[in-house]
């Protein structure tokens, strides 16, 4: 599969507002299930996944993180070792690549590994896991490759889409060039890029239908952002989800220049002034093999 790359600053200011718009979906799975067990982290970029699962005292036994970003891999240890120790954990380093969590109070001894690669080429790993995980990558995903995910033989596991984008965005001031805008965006998410076809908004769909084709149980729930501009942490991530729709389009010949420019040009100012909430629209989706 193509590198998609992202930008360090990017994934360690989006974790906040994943961290705090993943819905309780795993509440659903684990009625019926003690802990996670085996988990594989698909495109794991930093980690943000497993530090969700830390904070919110989810037990499991190991998880491999797999990523074709090897800085973002290397970022894993650092961040959340820092995490481990708000949560009274200690996560000590085996190796470069395996490290051990320890709750010393309750005796759990957890394993993490990291795995550099092209996930398109490591179906093999999945295998000797129980629990896959795709967090946040769902609309980037090739077509391709969501056909092959659900061509394989998975017998009795979970898998687990999260933060899949759906391609509904509010705002509460509105620009009479919203709807233009989001509806080029949701067109170039959806499109060939990189020689693949990504489906965009439609991968939720897309899995939903491919899932009740083999037969598995779906469950879905709402995970959506909500965006202010009430302090400069959150007006700085905010004009940086601001850009990437603009990024997106700016050379993308079917969508108007002098649109864009003067549609994101009054969203940026919004923002600085400290008006402008965005609510972007994401669904968690749980399937039952």
């Amino acid at each position: 599969m193509d590198k998609t790359y992202f930008t360090q600053k990017w994934m360690n200011a989006r974790e906040e507002y994943d961290m705090c718009s993943r819905s309780s979906i795993l509440d659903y799975y684990l009625r019926e299930n003690d802990n996670l067990e085996k988990i594989i982290d698909i495109g794991s970029g930093t980690g943000s996944f497993l530090r969700w699962l830390i904070v919110k005292k989810y037990k499991f036994e190991k998880i491999l993180m797999i990523d074709q970003d090897e800085k973002l891999l290397n970022k894993v240890y650092k961040i959340t070792r820092g995490l481990s120790i708000d949560e009274n954990l200690l996560l000590k380093k085996a190796s470069s690549n395996l490290f051990h969590l320890d709750s010393p109070n309750q005796n759990i001894l957890s394993e993490i590994r990291i795995m550099k690669g092209d996930i398109s080429k490591l179906f093999k790993y999945i295998y000797n896991y129980n629990f896959i995980s795709f967090s946040a990558i769902a609309d980037i995903l090739p077509k391709l490759f969501l056909d092959k995910v659900f061509s394989v033989h998975l017998e009795n596991k979970t898998i687990l889409f999260s933060i899949c984008y759906d391609g509904k965005v509010s705002w509460n001031i509105k620009n009479k060039y919203d709807k233009y805008i989001m509806k080029k965006f949701n067109e170039h998410q959806q499109s060939v890029k990189n020689d693949n076809y990504t489906l965009g908004p439609a991968s939720i769909s897309y899995i939903k239908k491919k899932a009740k084709q083999k037969l598995y149980k779906v469950k879905t729930m709402d995970s959506p952002w909500k965006l202010n501009s009430d302090n400069v942490s959150n007006r700085d991530f905010h004009q940086q989800y601001i850009n990437t729709i603009y990024k997106a389009l700016q050379k993308d010949k079917n969508t108007d220049a002098l649109i864009l420019k003067e549609w994101i040009h009054d969203k940026l100012e919004k923002i600085k002034k400290g008006k402008l909430k965005t609510i972007v629209n994401h669904k968690d989706i749980l399937l039952l093999t």
